[in-house]
């Protein structure tokens, strides 16, 4: 006899600092190379980092993502992402973080068009959104995220969707929220920032051609250790529809 019951797949509570959800600009841009000369420069991290990036959602989940767990968060972020249309991003504006008396980081402010996007995409993968399910008739898998079940069922025309535990950007940010950033290097004092953004100034802020490209995906990158470099595991592409 065979069972009714719907089968579970339950995805990890904890968080890891092994993989992140990012955008990342198209290395074949003619500024890439630019960016990563200065990250090369200036950057400790860029060994575990080798391609600039705009983190999202960081720390994200425990590795191994494989199987039936891989299979379950790939199918949350598409119903995620569904309905989102790509937007331009664009990198001119240039800032600094002040982590202590040594440490500072300048980093490129992402402005993106239509306005604000890059900020309405985190609270869609975070917070997540009611969206009509048609395509879900011959799926009888009940997928249990963070603490929220997410039913999927021929009965259902809509699920919850999104990361809730998963803000931990939009804490970071405190009173500003998430504050989008791709760092270029840590500097010693700000004094020193401060200099290498006026020497950076004339390729980003006053560059005549626009340094900008399409978002139209978001990466999964993962690493086995926290000394190894980060990976594109798997490329999640926009759904319009």
């Amino acid at each position: 006899m065979t069972s009714s019951t719907p089968a579970q797949v339950i995805l990890p509570f904890q968080k890891s600092y092994k993989s992140a959800l990012c955008i990342i600009p198209p290395p074949s841009s003619s500024y890439s190379p630019q960016i990563q000369s200065i990250r090369k420069k200036h950057d400790p991290h860029i060994k575990r980092w080798p391609d600039s990036h705009i983190n999202l959602l960081y720390p994200f989940t425990p590795l191994p993502i494989v199987g039936n767990v891989k299979s379950a968060i790939l199918s949350r972020l598409q119903k995620t992402l569904r309905g989102q249309k790509p937007f331009i991003v664009r990198l001119k504006q240039l800032d600094y973080f002040i982590h202590g008396k040594r440490s500072v980081t300048v980093w490129l402010k992402p402005e993106s068009w239509p306005s604000e996007e890059l900020e309405r995409l985190e609270r869609r993968l975070v917070d997540g959104y009611v969206l009509d399910d048609d395509n879900n008739n011959n799926n009888n898998n009940d997928v249990v995220v963070g603490g929220d079940e997410v039913s999927i069922n021929d009965e259902e025309e809509k699920e919850q969707v999104g990361f809730q535990n998963f803000d931990d950007l939009i804490k970071l940010g405190g009173d500003h929220g998430f504050t989008p950033h791709l760092s270029l290097g840590r500097f010693r004092s700000e004094q020193e920032a401060k200099t290498a953004i006026t020497q950076y100034k004339a390729f980003f802020s006053d560059a005549k051609q626009p340094i900008e490209f399409v978002v139209d995906h978001v990466c999964l990158i993962t690493r086995s250790g926290f000394h190894d470099s980060f990976q594109v595991e798997e490329i999640i592409r926009f759904d319009e529809s």
